[in-house]
């Protein structure tokens, strides 16, 4: 009895001291280990996200390819006799052209069989021979059993649709950046997380079913957009739901799984050579995300700003009780969200005055505010140029960050390790981010990071001036 009025005593004069969002956060436990398992879980979920949006590099993998010659095969010649009569050299002797072969008759061919064929007049190249574009195409499937590539015969004059198939991903990515940052604030954080995760995984498995290369882009670029719609819903709420003096630690413990997953995709890729496996296999982890219907509370700094108190309060009770802390009483803690809501000026009045209702009834007049909800970042004076340097900084690292990510088999023997290596550094960039943030602040630190970048990428374009052809050391960088 003497420690519920101690508890009770404490909790009214902690109401006293609560005139801020962040007073309240820290009463209900933001601070406690509690909360930050709880950050780490919801966190967690961008290990799926590299899964999906950089596995191109194995999924869509092109190995060797020459001319497929029919009588050839169907007389079941090896690899190297097909190669060796009916596929001319490219561009270097150590190459073989992949969409084009000798103007021969492969039906006598077959019929003399091979060493009949090396001595005939007919198959001779000691004069100018014609060459003619092949229909279909054979794959060296050593490496690959097989790709989107293999699969849809996606090379030669039907190479604009592979360059499809890869940039639908950051087509989905810049729609969904767009579209999911105005769905947050008009329902929610939660509920497009939840849409966003469902359609992720669903979309994720049916890409693995897909009977077309068109079925697979669509998918692809569904899969695309709801990982922007899971990336940023969660960053936000875990934001909203830490304490301010811990934002910095837990947006850099947010971004760790994303390095985790990078390092994970090659070693699942390894072990998984079929892309519709793969593609599975890469979508099974998504599956983690059914726990966000549980672990997933609403933004309560959202449902302060949308007015609804009620719902506020239920996540600040859900967290103490998570935390085993008191909270003052209901009446107290509504009263206490009214007047921070009236103070901040993010509350919408509920009591708004009946022709602006009717306004908002009319459908155009609903469009017009969406419009100029939607570009608010660009039309507010103050915020105009700092948004237009933000996209600069994003384009710009996006462009470095996935030409590096993306580019292994142009850059590495081995697409494995290089992309495992890729995933590997990041691990201390994001841990050397955290102290630098602390200490120097963001913009200090996003400068810094910057110029070091450019003067790498600087470096490597003069070695590959100076020495064109030669080994050029390859400098990796990240903002």
């Amino acid at each position: 009895m003497g420690e519920d009025k101690t508890q009770a005593k404490k909790g009214g004069e902690d109401a006293v001291a609560i005139t801020t969002y962040d007073d309240l956060n820290d009463l209900a436990g933001a601070q406690d280990i509690r909360t930050l398992l709880i950050l780490a879980l919801i966190s967690f979920g961008t290990f799926i996200n590299p899964l999906q949006t950089i596995n191109y590099q194995f999924l869509g993998a092109t190995p060797d390819y020459w001319c497929h010659v029919a009588p050839l095969v169907e007389a079941n010649w090896t690899q190297e006799q097909i190669l060796s009569l009916a596929i001319p050299n490219g561009n270097s002797s150590s190459q073989l052209s992949s969409c084009v072969m000798y103007d021969f008759n492969y039906t006598l061919a077959a019929e003399l069989g091979f060493e009949g064929a090396a001595l005939s007049p007919d198959f001779s190249l000691e004069e100018e021979v014609g060459r003619v574009k092949c229909s279909s195409r054979d794959f060296d499937r050593n490496q690959y059993e097989s790709t989107v590539v293999t699969e849809w015969d996606l090379v030669c004059e039907r190479r604009v649709l592979y360059s499809t198939t890869q940039a639908v991903s950051q087509v989905g990515t810049l729609l969904g950046s767009l579209v999911v940052g105005y769905l947050y604030d008009v329902i929610g954080r939660r509920p497009v997380v939840l849409l966003s995760s469902t359609l992720f995984t669903l979309t994720g498995f049916l890409a693995a079913l897909s009977p077309t290369v068109e079925f697979y882009i669509i998918m692809k670029t569904i899969i695309a957009f709801m990982a922007s719609g899971i990336y940023l819903g969660c960053f936000v709420l875990v934001m909203e739901l830490c304490s301010s003096r811990h934002r910095s630690t837990v947006s850099v413990m947010f971004v760790v799984p994303w390095a985790l997953g990078y390092m994970v995709l090659p070693g699942i890729a390894y072990l998984v050579r079929t892309w519709y496996w793969l593609q599975v296999a890469l979508t099974v982890p998504a599956l983690y995300t059914i726990s966000y219907f549980w672990l997933l509370p609403e933004s309560p700094r959202w449902l302060l700003a949308k007015g609804r108190y009620a719902d506020t309060l239920g996540v600040f009770k859900w967290l103490a009780k998570i935390n085993g802390k008191t909270l003052p009483s209901d009446e107290v803690l509504l009263q206490t969200l009214k007047n921070i809501a009236t103070s901040d000026g993010s509350s919408k009045d509920n009591d708004e005055p009946k022709a602006d209702e009717e306004a908002k009834k009319k459908l155009a007049t609903r469009v017009s505010i969406a419009v100029r909800q939607f570009f608010a970042l660009l039309t507010t004076a103050g915020l105009r140029g700092r948004t237009v340097v933000v996209f600069f900084c994003w384009f710009a690292s996006s462009l470095i960050y996935y030409g590096v990510a993306l580019n292994a088999t142009n850059l590495s023997a081995d697409p494995y390790l290089y992309m495992f290596l890729g995933g590997l550094l990041e691990v201390p960039s994001y841990v050397l981010l955290w102290p630098a943030i602390i200490y120097l602040g963001r913009k200090k630190s996003l400068v810094s990071l910057y110029l070091v970048c450019a003067v790498s990428i600087f470096a490597v374009m003069s070695v590959l001036v100076v020495t064109p052809g030669g080994m050029v050391g390859m400098f990796s960088c990240g903002v």
